[in-house]
């Protein structure tokens, strides 16, 4: 069974700022482009849609030939009045979500710009797991992803809230490549922690730098291709390009996403 590969739209918003453009005036643009590479999703930013804005960006994602499948969002839950008002505004998506095919919401709990004290983090873990509790019970299931304040002290935070909740209502939505940059073995992570990773990020970086598509570089990503074909893994693996000081620029978004897509196939 291949994998159902996707994009992640970061990327190519950035792309389209650099542009003076607002990526949202260009969706059908850009899905067109990503259903003719080939690919068989794209992941946006749940942001402030409400449920018809849900129900037509899955429209549109049909309409270009990909599949609804997963959805990204933050929000803050490290207190409980924050928990609350997170909690109300992402189950408010989670009807729409789930009859429109959408199984797992990537979640990266709000940074708060210094390491989160016990007290913060243990109403973090109660609250994820209220979360992913309600969203399993209306059919989508909650995949925690990381960046890099996440991987602090040894990797405190990603630790806590993955130990701390139960396995069958927090998942993970594991990304490679900030598990490296924050110090961490992502491939220890993903062995301690495979049966709970609904969907995967993947970006590539060379000499620490990320590249403009996914490639040979500081993380070989074999080994983890294997094993996800090798298991029958079911869940989107998201292409998540990106651009900073240093990314080469030699090829238009539409070509880097192609190129990673065709790296990725390669590797199956």
């Amino acid at each position: 069974m291949p994998l159902l590969i996707g994009t992640q739209l970061y990327g190519w918003g950035q792309v389209y700022g650099m542009r003076g453009q607002d990526i949202a005036d260009h969706y059908d643009e850009v899905l067109g482009a990503i259903g003719a590479m080939g690919m068989d999703t794209a992941e946006a930013f749940i942001g402030a849609w409400d449920e018809a804005g849900l129900r037509a960006w899955a429209s549109m994602l049909r309409a270009h030939g990909l599949r609804p499948a997963s959805m990204y969002t933050g929000g803050a839950v490290h207190s409980e009045d924050e928990a609350k008002a997170t909690h109300k505004t992402l189950l408010k998506s989670a009807p729409a979500l789930a009859s429109e095919g959408f199984t797992v919401l990537a979640m990266n709990p709000d940074p708060i710009g210094r390491e989160k004290t016990d007290a913060e983090l243990a109403t973090q873990a109660s609250a994820l797991e209220q979360l992913g509790g309600a969203l399993k019970e209306a059919g989508v299931a909650l995949a925690l992803h990381n960046h890099t304040p996440e991987m602090l002290s040894e990797s405190r935070e990603f630790h806590n809230n993955l130990r701390k909740t139960d396995p069958s209502l927090v998942g993970l939505c594991l990304d490679f490549h900030w598990c490296w940059r924050g110090g961490a073995d992502p491939y220890a992570i993903y062995e301690e922690y495979k049966d709970r990773v609904f969907t995967l990020h993947l970006r590539q970086s060379r000499d620490g730098i990320w590249t403009e598509a996914l490639e040979d570089g500081d993380i070989d990503y074999r080994p983890l291709i294997d094993d996800l074909v090798a298991s029958g893994f079911a869940g989107p693996v998201i292409v998540e390009l990106a651009l900073e000081d240093g990314t080469p620029e030699t090829r238009d978004v539409v070509e880097n996403n192609r190129v990673s897509l065709e790296y990725l196939r390669s590797l199956m």
